[in-house]
């Protein structure tokens, strides 16, 4: 059977166009809808290597049981609303695929999850986290998604996160660097193809925080700080 190439791409296109519109749609009710305070969100981007995970629990310790972190367990609500594997879904977690990767994982995986569908259940489950409230999103683009969110973004020297990949990872120095440059990468790429945005940009953050300069303690206790305070600024 002879595919029309021109129906694909303009199908494609349409679908595109509608996520758009329904990403649009979805930042518009966040905005005017009430927001209790008890839906208070952290989001939290980091360089690999610049300890997100473990100043996300240090921060979970200070704010309390009630507060919940998301990281891998949005893989899961993604695969759960898609109705797919999680497998599928982590082929396109925090990583891009080329243009030609889209489209043959597109049409030859019609019955899985291709990357406009996971763009749309990614989107759908971080505004449903977001309005649980007492929630640290890690990753993901949740800060783009967002607007109401105290946004955090982590960062350290090359040298200092190639470090601490190395010990954790027990390889070595040439591979934790070399591991540090890939998925920075992948995070910034998907930053761009998925939200159009630059992942390192200071203007999408409240907070910019170097972790190779605090103890983590420290850190997780600024943001304590701050996040009590944008409580109390939320209406």
């Amino acid at each position: 059977m002879t595919t029309d190439i021109s129906q694909i791409a303009e199908a494609r296109a349409s679908q595109w166009l509608l996520l758009e519109r329904v990403r649009r749609e979805q930042e518009s009710a966040s905005d005017t809808l009430p927001y209790a305070r008890d839906r208070a969100t952290v989001t939290i981007s980091r360089e690999c290597g610049a300890g997100g995970h473990t100043v996300a629990a240090k921060l979970l310790e200070r704010l309390g049981p009630e507060w919940r972190i998301w990281d891998r367990e949005i893989v899961d609500e993604i695969a759960r609303s898609a109705k797919v594997r999680s497998a599928f879904v982590e082929g396109f977690d925090e990583h891009t695929l080329s243009r030609a990767e889209q489209t043959i994982r597109y049409l030859a995986n019609y019955w899985g999850l291709s990357p406009d569908r996971y763009y749309k259940h990614l989107v759908e489950v971080l505004i449903s986290i977001g309005h649980q409230g007492k929630t640290i999103i890690i990753g993901r683009g949740a800060n783009f998604v967002l607007p109401r969110a105290l946004k955090v973004r982590l960062c350290a020297s090359e040298s200092y996160r190639t470090h601490v990949i190395r010990d954790r990872d027990a390889i070595t120095e040439a591979e934790a660097r070399l591991k540090i440059h890939q998925f920075d990468n992948e995070r910034a790429s998907f930053a761009r193809t998925m939200f159009g945005k630059q992942i390192d940009d200071p203007i999408e953050y409240d907070i910019v925080m170097r972790t190779d300069r605090l103890t983590t303690d420290a850190v997780a206790a600024s943001l304590c700080a701050a996040v009590n305070e944008h409580i109390h600024s939320l209406v």
